[in-house]
């Protein structure tokens, strides 16, 4: 058998050295997944992230596909820079269970929806830009120990911030009063610390609240949150069953509440009253209480014993009036008999005194009466006409003709005038006189037997 020729020897030897070459490049390459599948200190390569890509759909701009799930959970990421920012049509991100610390990489991916960041140790989003169509921000087991960053969402609707440092969900900076978001429906910040809800008017549209494992002490503030459906405030130091029953009163479309596991929240309950009746008359329109189903028979129950409390109330609240009505009137009574019992102690001492003037005065009338009797007996014509005005004689002049009061001509019945002087008492003048007393009938009478000059005396 002939040699092969040179040129043959140097063929095979450039064909066993390419093989070689192949070897190790293959076990280059086998070196190289290995040590991708090791947690890396180094960016985030694209051979990890083809790892976690799936669900092809249409580009934002519908005209290509492209790769919109990523799901890297439990990679041992401690950063997400690198070449993420080749993957703008991403929506859905998981890097769950990693030990991330920073989330801004996520800036590059501008059509996000929905991120599942729990079990890292992420501290504040402050460099989370606004993602205008996030709607889903799950980042329970963190750091995070404020709630700022998520106001430049403004398409977020569910947040979940279990297991976390909160301490209050008030907002920092001087406009939090007016902050306000605009979606946000669904928030869990259970097991923080929270110690007050001192904050949460900035969600207004609140429908789902987990409030559960924290610090509070009250709900005082609830209130504002009047769309809530369902509440779990259990598991915390509430106290004052029925005054925070009263504040849940307002929220008209509540139907799930659990409130267990706060001690001595249900101790001024009164013994063997049933704390899901006490609920339902509060509440009627609850569905599920401490997961427990409300069925018809549990609200006609708590219907029923709504009625009785509220017959005994309007009982005793009328007793109650009746008694104070009562309690009034014997007080003014009482009032009353102090007052004239105090008239008469001031009056006894003076009516002493009244009596003895009293019988002072009756014998001075006594005497004036019997004075006025011996003047009356002495004088004539007082009595019949009391008011005439008493006439002085030296005042009348008896040789003036007519009447003395009204200056006219004394006038007989029968129209002749008398004269003055000495016709008076003539012959004449008196038979005259007698023929008017004749025809003047009763005035006559009166005047016969008088005479003319003690009249005017008189």
């Amino acid at each position: 058998m002939s040699e092969p020729s040179d040129s043959n020897k140097a063929q095979v030897d450039h064909d066993n050295d390419v093989d070689n070459d192949d070897e190790r490049d293959d076990r280059d390459d086998d070196n190289d997944r290995d040590e991708e599948d090791e947690p890396s200190e180094e960016l985030l390569g694209r051979s990890i992230i083809k790892k976690g890509l799936s669900d092809v759909q249409k580009t934002a701009d519908r005209k290509n596909y492209a790769y919109v799930r990523l799901d890297l959970q439990g990679y041992g990421l401690i950063t997400l820079e690198g070449d993420l920012r080749s993957y703008k049509e991403l929506r859905y991100v998981n890097v769950s269970n990693n030990d991330l610390t920073d989330l801004s990489p996520l800036n590059y991916v501008p059509h996000l929806l929905a991120l599942n960041a729990q079990f890292n140790h992420i501290l504040r989003l402050d460099s989370f830009i606004t993602h205008n169509d996030l709607q889903l921000i799950e980042l329970d087991h963190n750091e995070i120990d404020s709630t700022n960053a998520f106001f430049r969402q403004p398409a977020l609707y569910a947040l979940t911030l279990s297991r976390n440092k909160l301490l209050t969900l008030a907002i920092d900076g001087r406009e939090s009063d007016k902050l306000s978001h605009p979606t946000l429906s669904l928030l869990d910040v259970s097991f923080n610390s929270i110690s007050s809800l001192r904050g949460i008017h900035c969600f207004p549209h609140l429908r789902f609240l987990n409030i559960r494992g924290n610090r509070l002490e009250t709900l005082a503030g609830i209130e504002q949150c009047v769309l809530l459906e369902k509440l779990d405030a259990s598991e915390n130091r509430l106290s004052g069953f029925k005054a925070e029953l009263a504040r849940l009163s307002k929220m008209k479309k509540l139907t799930s509440l659990l409130l267990q596991g706060n001690q001595g929240f249900f101790e001024e309950l009164e013994e063997g009253d049933d704390v899901l009746l006490e609920v339902l008359m509060v509440l009627p329109h609850v569905l599920f209480f401490d997961q427990r189903k409300i069925v018809f028979k549990d609200r006609q129950t708590a219907d029923q014993i709504s009625k009785e409390r509220e017959a005994e109330t309007k009982a005793k609240a009328k007793a109650e009036a009746e008694e104070k009505e009562e309690g009034e009137g014997k007080k003014k009574r009482k009032k009353k008999k102090k007052r004239r019992d105090d008239d008469e102690d001031e009056d006894a001492p003076q009516d002493e005194e009244e009596t003895d003037e009293d019988g002072e005065d009756d014998e001075d009338a006594d005497s004036s009466e019997d004075k006025d009797e011996d003047e009356d007996d002495n004088t004539m014509g007082d009595d019949d006409n009391p008011d005439q005005e008493d006439l002085d004689p030296e005042q009348f002049d008896p040789d003036q003709q007519g009447d003395p009061l009204t200056g006219e001509d004394f006038v007989a019945s029968d129209g002749a005038s008398f004269g003055g002087g000495d016709d008076m008492l003539d012959g004449d003048g008196e038979g005259e006189m007698e023929q008017g007393d004749g025809e003047g009938g009763e005035g006559g009478e009166e005047n016969e037997g008088m005479d003319p000059e003690e009249s005017f005396d008189n």
